[in-house]
C-alpha cells in the first residue's frame, strides 16, 4: 500500500519539518504527529477505531500533556451521527436520510450549521448555510455548473463555474474571477478580472487551511477543487466531495462508500491514504491529479464532438477514455447515474 506516511514542509531553509502519519493494518490513521521547531509544541493526534473501521476517539496531546478528546457516535448504517470535544463540551449532531446522504449538522452550542437537500443522483441540489442563506445548485454539463440564491431573502452569490481540464474560474454576481491551481487541482489563488490576486489558499494534504489571505469573496470551490467538490468548512467544518462530506481533522469520509468495497477495502478511506497523489473528488473513486486531467479533457472533448457531429474526433475521444480511465473513472461514471432516491 502506497500510503503517505510522511510530508515535509518546504520553504524552511536547512531545517525541515516532517509530519508524521502511522496507519494500522486496515488503513486507518492512528497517529498524526504536527512537528515545531519548539519540540515542546509539537503536537500529537492519536485515533482509535471500532472492528468496522468506525472512528471512536480524537486525541490532542501537546508535549505528552492531553489538551482534548473528541469521542464519536454511529448509526448502524455507520454514519457519523455526532461528535464531541472534551475541552469546550460542544456536540456536533449529524443528521442523514434513509440512502444515507447528510441532510443536517448542528451544533450544541451555535444550532443548525447547514442543511442538505439532493436530487435523484444523491448529488446535492439546494443548500442552507448557517447565516439562513439558501442555495439552488445545478450541475449543468461536464464542464459548467452554476448556484443561485434559492430565495429573494437570500444573500448567497449568484456562481457560473467554468471548467475545462481545470476549474478555469467562476462569474461570482456579474464579475469574473480566474483559478490558479497546484498540481492536485487546488485553488492557490483567485483573480480577478485584471489580473490581480484577490485571494490565496494553501492546504495540507488533506484539505486543512494552512493559510488563507487576501480582501476577496471566499471562493467555494478550493481544495482538490473541482466541479463536484463544495468548500463547506466555513458553516459545517466539512467538505462535500461528490456524493459524500469528508472531514480533514479525521482525513476521512463521514459515511462509508457506496460502491462498497470496489474502492477500497477501507470504506472511509480518502485517497487511499495518498492524498499528495490521489484525490477523489467524487466520492466514489480515486483518480491521480494527471487522470483527473486526462478524464475532464476526454470527456469535454467528447461531448463537444458528438454535439458537432464530428463523429470521427469522438470516436478517439472514447478511445483515449478507455485508456487512460482503466478502472477507477469508469465506477464513477457508473454508479454516479444510480438512482439513489
Amino acid at each position: 500500500m502506497k500510503r503517505a506516511e510522511a510530508t515535509t514542509v518546504a520553504g524552511l531553509g536547512a531545517l525541515q519539518l516532517v509530519s508524521v502519519y502511522t496507519f494500522d493494518e486496515s488503513d486507518n490513521r492512528i497517529q498524526f504527529e504536527i512537528p515545531n521547531v519548539n519540540p515542546s509544541l509539537t503536537q500529537v493526534f492519536d485515533y482509535t477505531f471500532d472492528d468496522a473501521d468506525n472512528i471512536l476517539t480524537r486525541t490532542k496531546s501537546t508535549n505528552s500533556v492531553t489538551d482534548f478528546v473528541e469521542s464519536y457516535t454511529h448509526d448502524e448504517d455507520g454514519n457519523v451521527t455526532s461528535w464531541s470535544r472534551s475541552d469546550t463540551g460542544e456536540t456536533i449532531s449529524v443528521q442523514w436520510d434513509d440512502f444515507d446522504r447528510l441532510i443536517r449538522i448542528s451544533s450544541s452550542s451555535s444550532g443548525r450549521m447547514q442543511d442538505n437537500r439532493y436530487d435523484v443522483n444523491g448529488i446535492r441540489n439546494r443548500k442552507l448555510d448557517k447565516n439562513g442563506n439558501s442555495s439552488l445548485e445545478y450541475d449543468v454539463g461536464i464542464s459548467m455548473s452554476a448556484s443561485r440564491p434559492g430565495s429573494g431573502a437570500s444573500a448567497a452569490p449568484s456562481i457560473s463555474y467554468v471548467s475545462r481540464h481545470l476549474l478555469l474560474g467562476a462569474e461570482v454576481d456579474g464579475t469574473f474571477q480566474w483559478f490558479i491551481h497546484n498540481a492536485l487541482s487546488s485553488v492557490t489563488d483567485v483573480l480577478n478580472e485584471s489580473g490581480n490576486v484577490i485571494k490565496s489558499y494553501e492546504f495540507d494534504e488533506y484539505g486543512a487551511p494552512i493559510s488563507v489571505s487576501g480582501s476577496g469573496q471566499a471562493a467555494p470551490k478550493t481544495f482538490v477543487g473541482g466541479l463536484s467538490v463544495h468548500d463547506d468548512t466555513a458553516d459545517s467544518g466539512l467538505w462535500l466531495m461528490g456524493h459524500r462530506h469528508f472531514r480533514s481533522q479525521t482525513g476521512a469520509f463521514l459515511s462509508r462508500d457506496p460502491i462498497g468495497f470496489a474502492g477500497s477495502t477501507n470504506l472511509y478511506q480518502y485517497g487511499n491514504s495518498n492524498p499528495t497523489t490521489l484525490v477523489d473528488f467524487t466520492g466514489l473513486a480515486l483518480e491521480s491529479g494527471w487522470d483527473a486531467f486526462n478524464v475532464v479533457i476526454g470527456v469535454g472533448s467528447l461531448g463537444v464532438n458528438i454535439y458537432t457531429g464530428n463523429i470521427s474526433g469522438a470516436l478517439e475521444d472514447a478511445l483515449g477514455l478507455t485508456i487512460v480511465s482503466d478502472v477507477s473513472a469508469p465506477r464513477f461514471f457508473l454508479d454516479s447515474r444510480k438512482d439513489f432516491s
